[in-house]
């Protein structure tokens, strides 16, 4: 919505003068940064006055649609619309009382769970993720992403948590007490009140949805963490996450259609650093020296700008939308579920070779008689799980602190007949945990099977971006091309939320066959023995260029004679 009007005077090559001109919402057309001074309104469009008696409350929607067009505003991928596309990271249901974490988005990419599936309609859906969504419609959260100053987003989360969303936003930005009475203070004599409200109001206004941490152990320190190379060199997020009025924030990958038509090939990293009508901001042109440029046709540019490392183990992440980040919390530990992965290797729509997180979901469900799966939600979950298992609060914990075999499948089985006893007869209770399935036999332990509902979900990793002297291959052929390398073939596997035998066997890159394994090893062993190769090759052309020049001096010689 603000955003919308902000947008529009940085990026108006989306809409033309023309339309401008004929819009119902106003516009400054200047690229001077508009100082809002507005009168705050409640949902039914009245003015607020600051000290009155009146209760009614301020809204968002209502404040900002004398001026700009709430409705165009309120969709894109902030408000849940737009394409499908390529998946991105999807919402993760966690729920430490029944240990459940699933995958959970309202787009259709492979593996994750719809809301409605699970029991989550709009009224529920803020319950859960409202701390870290913007918002839809009228409902919108404008000020969480535009204003430049003075937001607190931890006083967000606490006022969503605590079911205060209609105020939320307000409250965080100082014009509500905590209380639900309007700051006085914040209104001049004309009852307006001044908002610093910007199209890009900063990366921080980004990283409070869209924070990653690596999770490397207790004593990480976090001031060794690296920066994305763009943001160093002093760009900001929407420099190349662009968007119009319609709030579809330009992603960046390759052959990326927008929903507005524009073509934006050149906010890609090819685009951008590549194609010939590319260099945005002074983009260097790499050189790509000695690499062959099939490369450039396989590989993504993140994989090797931003992906892992050769001899790097796994690395386990959080992020701001699954682990809470932003909220105060003493909580917060490396072990904390979900798990999510940043170590592998896919191929993409575009068959690139690119990395990718990975997460894997854990929860009980339905099994019917024509094999579909129905997951149960927490609310579900409840009664059943506590009289099976005398569980309060955190069902992962309490076991794990009674458990003496190192096999629970004797008390989840129990847990699963509970479930079972209240299911209509033909239908099954199963447990996904551990990339299997697991289902009750004779109520006295458990039977895994491979299911496509308890396979890893992935989404493409780009960011942080590291720069040319960093990335893979800096070091020459060999820092992939050798049989030390693990860039191929490092394990990664799930992890049940209990000790189940037996565990799933983790797998590689090279076993899923991204490539070919016997040819990546033959090159492998070759570059192995390539700095070798290179004298023995050098010392021949010594010894041909010495016998060379010796049977030429010889020559002269003899017809000197």
């Amino acid at each position: 919505m603000v955003r919308a009007f902000a947008l529009l005077l940085c990026f108006g090559w989306i809409i033309s003068p023309a339309t401008a001109q004929e819009s119902l919402w106003k516009r400054t057309d200047s690229d001077e940064r508009y100082l809002h001074r507005i009168e705050l309104r409640d949902a039914s469009g009245r003015v607020i006055a600051p000290g009155s008696e009146s209760e009614a409350k301020p809204h968002l929607g209502s404040t900002c649609s004398p001026c700009h067009d709430v409705e165009a505003a309120s969709g894109g991928l902030h408000g849940g619309h737009g394409p499908d596309g390529r998946p991105g990271e999807p919402w993760i249901l966690s729920d430490p009382r029944s240990a459940t974490h699933l995958p959970i988005h309202r787009r259709n990419w492979p593996g994750i769970l719809k809301p409605d599936a699970i029991g989550l309609d709009d009224q529920k859906w803020p319950e859960w993720f409202g701390r870290h969504d913007t918002g839809s419609g009228s409902n919108s959260d404008c000020l969480v992403c535009h204003l430049g100053n003075g937001y607190d987003f931890s006083t967000r989360i606490e006022q969503i948590d605590g079911g205060n969303t209609s105020l939320a936003s307000f409250i965080a930005a100082g014009l509500v007490d905590r209380s639900g009475q309007l700051d006085t203070r914040r209104f001049d004599a004309s009852g307006k009140v001044e908002l610093n409200l910007l199209g890009d109001a900063g990366n921080q206004a980004c990283l409070r949805c869209h924070t990653v941490r690596d999770v490397r152990g207790a004593g990480e320190e976090r001031w060794l963490h690296e920066n994305d190379v763009h943001l160093d060199a002093g760009l900001t997020c929407v420099d190349c996450h662009r968007s119009g009025i319609d709030h579809h924030i330009v992603r960046g990958f390759e052959g990326e259609v927008h929903p507005s038509g524009a073509d934006v090939t050149t906010l890609s990293c090819r685009g951008c650093h590549l194609d010939p009508r590319g260099g945005s901001h002074g983009a260097p042109i790499p050189e790509h020296r000695g690499l062959p440029p099939f490369h450039l046709d396989e590989i993504s540019c993140t994989a090797c700008h931003a992906g892992p490392l050769p001899g790097d183990p796994p690395v386990t992440q959080w992020t701001s939308r699954s682990h809470r980040l932003g909220e105060t919390s003493q909580k917060r530990i490396p072990g904390n579920p979900p798990r999510i992965i940043a170590a592998s290797l896919q191929r993409d729509d575009q068959q690139q070779i690119g990395p990718v997180r990975l997460t894997w979901p854990d929860g009980w469900g339905v099994l019917d008689s024509d094999a579909t799966i129905t997951m149960l939600s927490p609310d579900e979950l409840r009664r059943p799980l506590r009289k099976a298992l005398r569980i309060r609060a955190d069902l992962v914990g309490e076991l794990s602190s009674k458990l003496e075999d190192p096999d629970a499948s004797a008390l989840l089985a129990g847990a699963l007949q509970q479930l079972q006893d209240t299911l209509e007869p033909g239908k099954e209770a199963i447990l996904i945990t551990g990339g299997r399935i697991w289902r009750n036999v004779a109520g006295e332990r458990l039977q895994w099977s491979d299911s496509p509902a308890a396979a890893a979900v992935s989404w493409p990793l780009a960011h942080p971006v590291r720069p040319a002297r960093s990335s893979l291959g800096s070091g020459g052929c060999s820092d992939c091309h050798s049989t030390g390398s693990n860039w191929l073939s490092e394990e990664i596997g799930a992890k049940a939320m209990l000790p189940l035998q037996p565990i799933a066997a983790a797998s590689s890159p090279l076993d899923r066959e991204i490539i070919d394994p016997g040819r990546w090893n033959r090159w492998s062993l070759l570059f192995s023995g390539r700095d070798l190769g290179k004298i023995y090759f050098s010392l021949c052309a010594f010894v041909a260029i010495s016998g060379g020049l010796l049977r030429t001096w010889r020559a002269v010689q003899e017809h000197k004679r």
